[in-house]
């Protein structure tokens, strides 16, 4: 197996028959070369290749496995190493002369032999270099397909095989868990606008989970469950004690907040906005009560956001106040449809849940207007879905749409699905670049 590092910081693992082949690197779709003779990856057997459409190429077909793949046309020259000079051919006892012959054979020769010789050897290996796709051109003229089944990514060093990953939530340290011992945080929270505008490597799929349960009883056993969950994939929570925050603290709310911050989920609060016909003022007011009875929150989740372009200031100023409110204030809105493009100005959003419904999402596309804007994520939240196999095709299909947080919801928000274990594991598979 060889080593493939790419200059986002990603490292991959790749079968010895693709050496000096082409590919793109999945998180950042920079053009690779495989090396040749490049030391083995000792882990290389136990790692699962990624799903073949991380290597999709619009210039050529998906790569297809080497026993269903068509033959490759007749070598012309003998089979060895790619790179490797053809050895020279073996002197007979027969062929040798005596000193003398040798010595006035060589003042008899030309020089001019010599050098057309060393040109026709050089093309030839010029030849087997660009049938073996090392040249740049050999990609687009149908040289070999890229490295699809036998390529995997590892695990880069200090991290979980992200390349920089999202930062972590606004002011938190190292948190540590009621038991004293710090969580195993693969992850955080969705992060502020200059992230995404530095270019800091490939964001990480995030879960934005509605924890609409009481955080006692029942619902306290759900809360135990994102917070393991935290420990391999990033968490967003959105609390909602009372459909808002209620007229006075509850002092089992405070406690899971406070949790929350130190075992890594980010706890945002919810607010309703009447699709833009609740007065602002009245919206500001709630979240500064957010603020009042649980410090500990990170963000206020705008639930019903207006789609039209009329609202786009309307929300403007809410953000605004949030983000006056709480330091570095995560501000999600949710409109749950495709919105006019004014709300993904980052002064109006930091995440537009932009699809929220029980049917249609594997018909579902971004608007043509996303791929021109910068620091603004999107999120899914498929609910009724009734089967693990369905929960994790939404899953792979929202990390394909580019989707940054999603949450593929089972039955009602009043507790996490059945699969909710298997959903964490697909979205941590898919940021360490395995297969979901």
């Amino acid at each position: 197996m060889i080593r493939l590092d790419c200059p986002c910081g990603k490292v991959y693992v790749v079968q010895d028959e693709y050496a000096g082949k082409r590919t793109k690197c999945p998180a950042c779709n920079s053009p690779l070369v495989v090396p040749s003779g490049a030391p083995p990856d000792p882990d290389a057997g136990r790692k699962q290749a990624p799903p073949s459409w991380w290597f999709a190429d619009p210039h050529q077909p998906h790569p297809q496995p080497a026993e269903a793949s068509p033959a490759s046309p007749a070598n012309p020259t003998p089979a060895r190493p790619e790179g490797q000079a053809a050895p020279p051919p073996s002197k007979s006892n027969s062929e040798s002369k005596s000193n003398s012959e040798s010595k006035s054979e060589s003042k008899s020769k030309s020089p001019v032999p010599l050098a057309l010789g060393g040109i026709a050897f050089l093309a030839v290996a010029l030849a087997v270099s660009w049938a073996a796709g090392i040249f740049s051109g050999s990609r687009e003229g149908g040289g070999p397909s890229p490295p699809g089944p036998g390529m995997v990514q590892t695990q880069t060093p200090g991290g979980d095989g992200g390349s920089g990953g999202s930062p972590g939530p606004p002011s938190a340290g190292s948190p540590t868990d009621p038991e004293g011992s710090p969580p195993e945080a693969v992850g955080s929270a969705v992060g502020s606008a200059e992230v995404e505008e530095d270019g800091a490597g490939a964001a990480e799929l995030q879960m934005l989970v509605p924890a609409y349960f009481y955080p006692a009883g029942p619902g306290l056993g759900e809360w135990e469950r994102l917070f393991e969950a935290a420990s391999r994939v990033p968490v967003v929570a959105i609390a909602n004690p009372a459909s808002g925050v209620g007229e006075r603290p509850d002092p089992e709310y405070v406690a899971i907040i406070d949790r929350a911050a130190r075992r890594g989920v980010t706890v945002i609060g919810y607010v309703h906005t009447n699709y833009g016909q609740r007065p602002a003022a009245e919206v500001q007011e709630e979240v500064d009560r957010w603020v009042a009875f649980y410090p500990g929150i990170r963000g206020i989740f705008l639930d019903q956001q207006a789609s039209q372009a009329a609202f786009v200031d309307h929300y403007a100023a809410l953000a605004s106040h949030a983000r006056e409110a709480i330091d570095d204030a995560l501000v999600v809105t949710n409109p749950g449809t495709i919105c006019d493009q004014g709300y993904a100005d980052p002064r109006v959003s930091d995440v537009i849940v932009i699809y929220e419904a029980n049917s249609g999402f594997d018909r579902f596309q971004l608007p043509g207007w996303a791929d021109r804007v910068s620091g603004v994520r999107f999120a899914v939240i498929p609910h009724q879905v009734d089967s693990p196999d369905r929960m994790r095709d939404y899953v792979h299909l929202a990390d394909r749409k580019g989707i940054g947080l999603l949450y593929v919801c089972g039955g009602g928000f009043d507790r996490l699905p059945e699969f909710w274990e298997d959903e964490v594991e697909s979205v941590r598979r898919i940021n360490r670049g395995e297969a979901p």
